[in-house]
């Protein structure tokens, strides 16, 4: 009891010698251990505050990896729909003759296209959510679709996540898929579908995960001459 009977506070010796006052004027402890009459320390405080910031960088980084595979997602089911449905319209869109007929406002009017997407200055194809240049066509009873790639290391993921959840799963409906650049028109990583991928030719429905990254990988060393994925089905 701090307190004398009477009221008083008591008198302790032993707080002059140690502390250099009485008890009864020196501030209480309060907060339990470790806290003091004046709060906490600015080393607690800069301790609370690093670890505010370490989980906000971490909250910010899985948000931006969130919201990169939400794009994704939603830029693979827009070709998706847009391919199924020009194989839905087939047989009525493909021409037989060699010459090219750009499909641009036939898709738009079937409302294929995603409202997003904008027409390019040339009115003969499309730009996508990334930047993208679309080109369909139809050309010797084919349908011809060629993507010009734009951001090479977002496009990267962009051209694997095609591969895994657009091509391959339509493999038995498609020709041919390649890769070529603008400056050398060279193909490269030319894959087959179920019609035309025997005598020993690379088939669309084997593509490894490796394969895909390797074929997509392509357009990321050739962003300064153009490169692009065009696919015949």
């Amino acid at each position: 009891n701090d307190r004398a009977s009477n009221g008083e506070e008591l008198y302790r010796p032993w707080c002059h010698k140690i502390l250099g006052t009485d008890c009864a004027s020196r501030p209480r402890m309060t907060g339990g251990r470790g806290a003091n009459f004046f709060g906490r320390s600015m080393i607690e405080m800069l301790g609370v505050l690093a670890i505010i910031a370490v989980l906000s960088v971490g909250g910010i980084a899985g948000y931006s990896k969130a919201m990169e595979k939400y794009k994704l997602n939603k830029v693979t089911e827009q070709y998706s729909y847009l391919f199924q449905g020009l194989l839905e319209h087939g047989d009525s869109l493909r021409l037989s003759g060699p010459e090219d007929k750009f499909l641009t406002n036939i898709v738009t009017a079937l409302n294929l296209v995603p409202t997003s997407w904008t027409l390019n200055s040339n009115n003969l194809s499309f730009i996508d959510d990334y930047g993208n240049n679309v080109g369909i066509i139809t050309r010797n009873k084919e349908f011809v679709f060629n993507l010009g790639f734009r951001n090479a290391e977002l496009n990267t993921k962009t051209c694997e996540a095609f591969f895994q959840n657009v091509f391959q799963p339509l493999h038995a409906y498609m020709n041919r898929i390649h890769f070529y650049d603008m400056k050398s028109v060279n193909q490269q990583y030319m894959y087959y579908g179920d019609t035309m991928c025997s005598n020993g030719r690379l088939c669309l429905r084997d593509m490894t995960v490796s394969d895909i990254h390797k074929a997509c990988g392509y357009c990321s060393i050739k962003e300064g001459s153009g490169c692009f994925l065009v696919v015949y089905f």
